[in-house]
């Protein structure tokens, strides 16, 4: 199978690597659109149409899934994405919202682009099964990444924006763009200074979960017998090793 993957840049690189690690044996194709990086701080209408026009580049290429590796992407295009598009799509969202509905976690954070939190898609996904959630925008992180700035700079917004979540009894937080993996240990470093044990759940680990789960589901093969008896469908179950259940089709 040809999986699309893309992302307004280099976060999505983050799923790349873990569809190759768990999915090696499909082909991928990657776009990064590191002309128009970052997404987060652009209209909507602006980000749709940014994701239409890859969307049909990657239909060009033949592509049989789309991964939307992109989470500011999934919070303002997807039903656009969804009506266009003629082959599955995933976003990097709705599983790791999953994951969060059978962890347990009852407070969580989200720490993402300023459209990602301003869509609110996060919060109510979680709202639905009874999880709290405490939002914050982080516009300065994927620039600073994208330009390979890792010094004091990526240490201070760090602090700015993950110190907002300390003293809220938070259990986890997301970490809602897929740039902010790059950075998880130096996140990390800065929670542990703090005393802080929160999970770091990165969507990419469960959006290729979820796309595993969807390539190895077992395609039902449905019989249609021109007769039925019970001979004939323990032959036949026989012959196959399994128990059938022919439907009866009459002409």
């Amino acid at each position: 199978m040809k999986i699309g993957v893309f992302d307004s840049g280099l976060g999505g690189l983050t799923v790349l690597r873990e569809l190759e690690k768990h999915l090696p044996n499909h082909e991928y194709i990657y776009f990064g659109d590191f002309l128009r990086v970052p997404y987060g701080d652009k209209p909507r209408n602006t980000i749709i149409n940014y994701a239409k026009e890859i969307v049909e580049f990657l239909l060009s290429q033949g592509v049989h899934m789309i991964v939307v590796a992109c989470n500011t992407v999934v919070a303002s295009a997807m039903t656009e994405l969804r009506a266009m598009c003629p082959v599955p799509i995933i976003g990097v969202v709705e599983p790791t919202t999953a994951y969060l509905e059978t962890s347990g976690y009852k407070n969580v954070g989200i720490a993402a682009t300023t459209a990602t939190i301003s869509s609110g898609i996060y919060s109510a996904l979680l709202a639905t099964h009874g999880i709290s959630s405490v939002g914050v925008a982080c516009p300065e992180l994927v620039p600073l990444i994208e330009s390979n700035n890792f010094g004091q700079d990526l240490d201070n917004a760090i602090e700015k924006y993950f110190g907002q979540f300390l003293g809220k009894d938070i259990e986890a937080i997301v970490l809602g763009c897929t740039h902010f993996p790059l950075i998880r240990d130096r996140i990390q470093n800065y929670l542990n200074s703090k005393n802080q044990t929160i999970e770091l759940i990165d969507p990419a680990v469960h959006t290729v979960n979820h796309i595993k789960a969807i390539l190895v589901k077992k395609k039902e093969t449905i019989f249609w017998f021109g007769k039925i008896d019970e001979t004939i469908t323990n032959l036949a179950s026989s012959i196959l090793g399994r128990q059938i259940k022919p439907k009866l089709w009459r002409n």
